[in-house]
């Protein structure tokens, strides 16, 4: 952000509480305090060096593209925050949401061993790419499962209020499963995936299927 009349200038977090402080003093005030603005920078540099996995959209060629170059730490840091908090939320999701369909018999540690069953995958699968297309590759996704994830809360906040398995939550997860196909396939464009690897489309279609028939059919269990 730049003053045109003392051109001063400000950076990342600081021009953002140079722009809320104009509205509430109190939260510039708060944020310039040494140790909340250590943190806050951090934080900010957590979102703006992976702004482009989050979003997954490319710039036009007419816009300037303001996004900071490839950070490997952050990326890892990234990837390793949502893998943990796709796993934390995994326990709600098989007690209050899974384990009450009637063909669902995995246990919680089943459950996990799977997830990271396809993390090893999506791993080895990076392992044959080039390094900045791998770890854009594993950014997107980690960020589909950690949507996917989340847009399964709202299930579990209706399940109090309604029985799992009526035609609401299937008109829901058959929706969520047209969005999430859909996003894969945008996400893995983004990621230079979709044409120059479609082997890699293939392997996860075919890891997509297998995890629903040891999720949900009793005889694989």
């Amino acid at each position: 952000m730049l003053d045109p009349q003392t051109k001063q200038v400000w950076y990342g977090i600081d021009a953002l509480l140079e722009i809320l402080g104009k509205r509430f003093p109190v939260i510039k005030t708060i944020g310039q305090y040494k140790p909340v603005n250590w943190l806050l920078k951090k934080m900010y540099s957590f979102i703006s060096y992976n702004r482009k996995v989050i979003v997954a959209a490319k710039s036009s060629p007419a816009k300037i593209d303001c996004s900071p170059s490839f950070n490997v730490f952050y990326r890892i840091l990234f990837m390793v925050v949502f893998l943990l908090t796709n796993t934390l939320l995994l326990f709600p999701l098989h007690h209050n949401l899974l384990s009450q369909v009637p063909v669902y018999s995995l246990s919680v540690k089943q459950l996990m061993l799977l997830q990271f069953i396809l993390v090893g995958i999506h791993c080895t699968v990076a392992a044959f790419l080039p390094k900045h297309t791998a770890f854009d590759y594993l950014g997107q996704i980690n960020m589909l499962a950690l949507i996917t994830t989340l847009l399964l809360i709202p299930l579990l906040i209706t399940d109090s209020y309604t029985k799992t398995g009526n035609s609401i939550h299937l008109i829901y997860l058959a929706l969520l499963t047209i969005v999430i196909i859909r996003e894969f396939f945008r996400r893995m464009d983004y990621a230079n995936i979709l044409h120059r690897y479609r082997i890699i489309i293939l392997i996860n279609l075919l890891c997509a299927i297998a995890f629903c028939a040891y999720l949900f059919t009793p005889i694989f269990i």
